[in-house]
């Protein structure tokens, strides 16, 4: 019973090519109705499903550290996977579609799993493209109000403080969580999730202390942790008490108020 070895890469060099295709379709927002029209957001987030629930993330670690078959490796198809997804999901009816069927608590446990195959270690590259997608997702979903309490069961807080923890020196990956955390914490539902999780502060500021000169990260992080720490004593106590993170925060307020500052007569 089951397939063999050969049988499995045969699939997996058939996704992706299907995956390929679908991605650069899905970077026309015309053809954004078609992922509803033929049934494609469901098998979707299937295959992320898989991922997040097998051994898929861990082979993608392994892929990432040079042990690639001439076969499609899982690395490279859940990066399409999810990059088709995300570019979807900027459709209002797709990301309605995706939320309801679960794709909140799905990507976040895609998140953990891959944050946990990462280890102590810092996380590849190859995984970090695959969050970079993931996480793309997740802020087309977090804009709508109405889903603020998905993000809640989800445990998204949690998730993002695990992808901060394993991911901090990629930038785009980073801009995203960033992203993904203000929008969260503009709505009472998630924003109280985000202060119940102790390190939401501390990855913020993490955020920032990574990429100081990033302005659309910064902007989007200091708002994330300004909403987390007006109301939550738990949340004001953990950033201050953060390694380095009071440090931090000074710099990136010495460097824009630098850039600010008006030229010398």
């Amino acid at each position: 019973g089951g397939a063999s070895p050969v049988d499995a890469a045969n699939s997996e060099a058939r996704l992706l090519h299907v995956y390929r295709s679908l991605y650069r379709l899905s970077k026309d927002s015309a053809n954004d109705s078609i992922f509803a029209a033929e049934g494609l957001l469901h098998p979707t987030l299937a295959l992320l499903a898989e991922a997040a629930s097998s051994a898929l993330v861990a082979t993608s670690a392994a892929a990432a550290a040079g042990a690639r078959s001439a076969a499609a490796t899982p690395a490279e198809l859940l990066v399409y996977v999810a990059g088709a997804m995300k570019n979807a999901s900027s459709n209002s009816a797709n990301a309605a579609a995706l939320a309801d069927a679960g794709a909140v608590m799905t990507l976040c446990r895609l998140i953990a799993a891959t944050a946990a195959a990462a280890g102590d270690k810092r996380g590849s590259e190859a995984a970090a493209q695959l969050l970079v997608q993931v996480t793309g997702t997740l802020r087309n979903l977090s804009v709508e109000p109405s889903h603020a309490e998905l993000f809640a069961d989800a445990g998204a807080a949690h998730a993002l403080a695990d992808c901060v923890a394993s991911f901090a020196p990629y930038g785009e990956l980073m801009r995203n969580v960033s992203r993904v955390a203000s929008k969260l914490t503009s709505h009472p539902a998630s924003r109280a999730h985000m202060e119940e999780e102790g390190r939401a502060a501390s990855a913020m500021i993490a955020c920032i202390a990574a990429h100081p000169g990033d302005d659309a990260l910064v902007l989007r992080a200091a708002f994330a942790l300004g909403n987390v720490t007006a109301c939550s004593e738990e949340c004001r106590l953990a950033a201050v008490s953060a390694k380095g993170a009071v440090e931090a925060l000074a710099r990136t307020m010495a460097s824009y108020r630098a850039i600010a500052a008006p030229p010398p007569p």
